[in-house]
């Protein structure tokens, strides 16, 4: 096998992965519970077993198309609001200490490969912390546009749920700031 043979399985591979992780990321946890949790049927509905001590006429009674997994939907979509905003907080929270540690290293960084590395792998960290946040947020919209969408009122477990800001940014310089926004973390 030669060097330019693996280089081009090594290409083939990261974009099949990168294909893999569109087609991931297309798929959201609210479209599959609207999908899975619903269930058309036509059954007959009848008002009243008693009609003669309710007087309630036929009129009312006939076939009807009901979905049959509305309220179990229901359920599900507020599950789905009640995870994301019980973690969003924590993750966000985490963000902030991933923030933390990459100015940390980068203060701290001299040129070593020991320093370089701390700081290559706390990027890294506040890169996958940042995408957890991301991911959460959209979960959590994509969640509640549906509910409201679907049952005409919004749900939400808290109102005003206010995302935590990031602090201690000030101690950076402009140029670190820069280095920083150009490496993709966001402080």
């Amino acid at each position: 096998m030669t060097k330019t043979t693996t280089t081009k399985a090594q290409a083939n591979r990261i974009a099949i992965q990168k294909a893999q992780i569109e087609e991931l990321t297309k798929v959201s946890m609210t479209g599959f519970i609207q999908n899975t949790y619903s269930n058309e049927m036509e059954l007959y509905i009848r008002s009243s077993n008693d009609r003669a001590a309710t007087g309630l006429g036929v009129q009312n009674d006939g076939w009807k198309m009901v979905d049959t997994m509305r309220f179990l939907r229901m359920m599900k979509l507020q599950q789905e609001i009640r995870f994301a905003e019980y973690w969003l907080p924590k993750q966000e929270n985490r963000l902030a200490q991933k923030n933390q540690w990459v100015k940390h290293w980068l203060m701290r960084r001299d040129g070593t490969e020991i320093s370089e590395n701390n700081f290559q792998s706390s990027k890294a960290e506040a890169h996958a912390a940042q995408h957890a946040v991301v991911f959460l947020e959209s979960q959590l919209k994509d969640a509640q546009v549906a509910y409201e969408s679907e049952f005409g009122e919004g749900f939400s477990t808290h109102k005003g749920n206010v995302p935590a800001s990031n602090t201690g940014a000030n101690d950076i310089g402009e140029e670190e700031l820069a280095e920083l926004k150009a490496l993709g973390v966001d402080i």
